[in-house]
């Protein structure tokens, strides 16, 4: 017992660690046992559709599977209470009743939305493809029962067809597969509730019991009935037979590394065995304990095939892919261990139905599945496309998981931890929502042989605004100088952004500076509340005298009599060209006065002499005059 405590601190270590981790913790070293009970168990008066932390009192637990959410589920023929477990890999557990049961008087309800039938007996269980759980129901109404991750529970009457479901599986056509040894036949249950039953082809008084999926794509199944066999059936429904010796008695089975299906045989000579997909059997007895009961079977993550054995010595045992067959003492008090199955943790997990039922961890010296958790590269940016990937796996039984195994495999974005409607695949860009929210992607990946699903959350990236505003700035602006200074000059910017509405805007020089005469670039910048800059110019042209007298030149020609002006004006351009800006300045008074007399005379109309008298005060005060 001593030895039993101690592993159970070293599995809480290794939950804790996980708990800091972004991976999967590693399996437990060899032959390390854990129970778990929950502490008090639920009261069954009143009935609690939910038993959190927890077994029902009174509980059985029998079967076991791995579920797509990375947990252990269970069901439980407990002698009052009758419900699916569920158990963390760090040992929490909670059971599912579904409350009020549906009425198993006539008229029967062909689908059961919501609990349990009356009179339920849940049995086998498996990850269903769709992402929930399925299971047997060989209760008073025979069922295919299925529970989603959240508890939520379905059953589907076989309404004749099975009147004795007992062990399930999945199949390689995404269907779910379940073996009937009371019409008898083997059954197919679509995840929409659709049940075909297939007959043809079982032997005699057949009995079947456990069933697998091969690494043939067919489903393989124990017949315990008056001729001891292994059955196959094909995904189209075609069952062929291949017998065992009539002291036999098969139980489970489950397909190994090695290509072959393993079973566990409780007949007159307690064994192990092994078919090949062509038939093949061989069985192995040797190292078995005194008075061994082997029942549930299930690969391991090491690449041997493990069992458990409910005999006068409750143990776990472990056969090689040659036969060789070691078993490990269960040290706790009454133990009766009955199903088993690889969790995503890399150990092995069973239900023990003693007299204190438990959920029972078993380490097989596996390790982690996730070796390199995924990372999300790229800036982190609004806007701006994240990969998702660099997730390494570790081998578990010679075999890399599948990332599209099922529909659930993959990828995932999460935000602060839940995940993003429609955001799969390797991909995702952030919205303006997800800014200031802790990005991060989960790779799930199924290792087919057991079938295990197990998945690995990134570090988390915090969204930022990595886009800066944008910048609104005028045309290239052109004035005339007003002085010999230059021109004031006026103009405005200004900026959008995603994400801030006021965004800080600066330019130098500023507007209402004054300008010297020439050209002269605006440099100007927007800065938002995340820091983001934008840069951006545009230039302000200033004409000195030399370009306003070019400009008047233009203005004046054809306009008057003769080209008076033009010739006045020309005269002024040469002046200042000269270098004699004082000349130009007589010049210009002279033209001042000849547009005054054209005006009288009217030769020129008013406007014009106003615009003419204008362009020529402003280019005297710019020359000095």
């Amino acid at each position: 017992m001593e030895t039993k405590w101690i592993w159970a601190a070293m599995t809480l270590l290794l939950g804790v660690f996980a708990a800091f981790g972004v991976g999967v913790a590693p399996a437990a070293p060899l032959g390390s046992i854990t129970e778990y009970t929950g502490g008090t168990p639920c009261s069954v008066a009143p009935l609690a559709s939910v038993c959190s932390g927890s077994l029902y009192a009174g509980g059985s637990p029998r079967s076991i599977a791995a579920g797509p959410d990375g947990n252990l589920w269970f069901n439980d023929q407990g002698a009052t209470v009758k419900a699916i477990g569920r158990i963390t890999p760090e040992g929490t557990i909670t059971e599912f009743s579904g409350g009020s049961r549906c009425s198993s008087s006539a008229p029967v309800l062909p689908v059961c939305s919501g609990s349990l039938y009356a009179g339920s007996k849940p049995g086998d269980v498996v990850g269903g493809p769709d992402g929930n759980l399925w299971f047997a129901d060989k209760g008073t109404i025979p069922a295919i029962g299925e529970i989603t991750q959240s508890g939520t529970i379905t059953e589907f009457s076989t309404g004749g067809l099975g009147a004795g479901p007992h062990g399930i599986a999945v199949g390689a056509d995404g269907n779910v597969w379940f073996t009937d040894d009371s019409t008898p036949a083997i059954g197919r249950i679509t995840p929409g509730g659709v049940i075909t039953d297939f007959q043809a082809g079982l032997n005699p008084g057949s009995k079947p019991a456990g069933i697998a999926e091969g690494p043939d794509g067919n489903l393989w199944f124990a017949d315990q009935g008056m001729i001891k066999a292994i059955g196959m059936i094909t995904p189209a429904g075609v069952i062929t037979e291949f017998p065992l010796p009539s002291s036999s008695l098969p139980a489970d089975i489950a397909a190994g590394s090695d290509g072959s299906l393993w079973f566990t045989d409780q007949g007159t000579t307690r064994a192990i065995g092994r078919i090949t997909t062509t038939g093949t059997v061989t069985e192995f007895s040797s190292g078995l304990n005194a008075g061994s009961v082997p029942n549930g079977i299930a690969a391991g993550a090491d690449g041997n095939v493990w069992f458990v054995d409910k005999g006068t010595t409750p143990a776990i045992g472990e056969i090689t892919p040659s036969g060789a067959i070691t078993e490990f003492t269960i040290a706790v008090p009454g133990s009766s261990p009955r199903g088993i199955a690889t969790g995503p943790d890399g150990n092995l997990w069973f239900s023990d139905d003693a007299t204190s039922a438990a959920i029972g961890q078993f380490g097989v010296g596996a390790p982690a599945a996730s070796v390199t958790a995924p990372v999300v590269t790229g800036s982190g940016g609004e806007g701006i496309p994240q990969t998702c990937g660099g997730d390494v796996w570790s081998s578990w039984a010679g075999e890399q998981p599948s990332r599209s195994a099922f529909g659930y495999d993959g990828y995932e974005w999460l935000l602060d931890g839940s995940p993003i409607a429609g955001a799969d695949g390797t991909s995702y860009t952030p919205t303006i929502g997800d800014i200031g929210h802790e990005l991060s992607c989960k790779a799930t990946v199924t290792y087919t042989l057991f079938p295990v699903t197990v998945a690995s959350t990134s570090a988390a990236v915090t969204v930022a605004d990595l886009t800066p505003p944008v910048l609104s700035l005028p045309a290239p602006i052109m004035v005339g100088a007003t002085d010999p200074h230059g021109a004031t000059v006026s103009y405005s910017a200004s900026a959008t952004d995603n994400v801030d509405s006021s965004p800080v805007v600066s330019c130098t020089p500023t507007s209402g500076s004054t300008f010297p005469i020439g050209t002269t670039t605006v440099n100007c910048t927007a800065a938002d509340a995340s820091g983001n800059v934008a840069h951006g110019s545009f230039t302000v042209q200033v004409e000195g005298a030399a370009a306003q007298l070019a400009d008047l030149d233009a203005a004046v020609e054809g306009v008057g009599p003769g080209d008076i002006l033009a010739l006045t004006v020309s005269g002024a351009q040469s002046q200042l060209a000269h270098g004699h800006p004082g000349a130009a300045c007589l010049t210009l008074a002279l033209f001042k006065l000849d547009v005054r007399l054209f005006t009288l005379l009217h030769l020129i109309s008013a406007p014009q002499s106003a615009s003419f008298i204008a362009q020529a005060d402003t280019i005297g005060r710019v020359l000095g005059c």
